[in-house]
């Protein structure tokens, strides 16, 4: 999505007409630019979005990983210190 940051939204843009006048030219390139920028912040928007996901997913998986790991070691310490309280 870098490579088309600046391209139009949904390629809506504004043609030449016929013949030059610089009321349409410039009524054009302000819709162009509009275009662009609104274009640019939806991307910067999802972009934004899809690295916050895969942040999220990496902690998640390195807090799940963690506990998956020590899973056992801490249900074979609840076990002994629960034998240790019996006698």
């Amino acid at each position: 999505m870098f490579r088309t940051l600046f391209s139009p939204w949904k390629r809506i843009i504004e043609t030449e007409g016929e013949k030059f006048d610089l009321e349409d030219w410039a009524e054009r390139k302000v819709v162009n630019i509009m275009s662009r920028l609104v274009g640019a912040m939806v991307r910067l928007v999802v972009i934004l979005i899809g690295l916050v996901s895969l942040m999220a997913t990496l902690l998640l998986g390195i807090g799940w990983y963690v506990f998956w790991v020590m899973a056992p070691v801490v249900i074979a310490i609840l076990f002994l210190s629960g034998v240790y309280l019996l006698f």
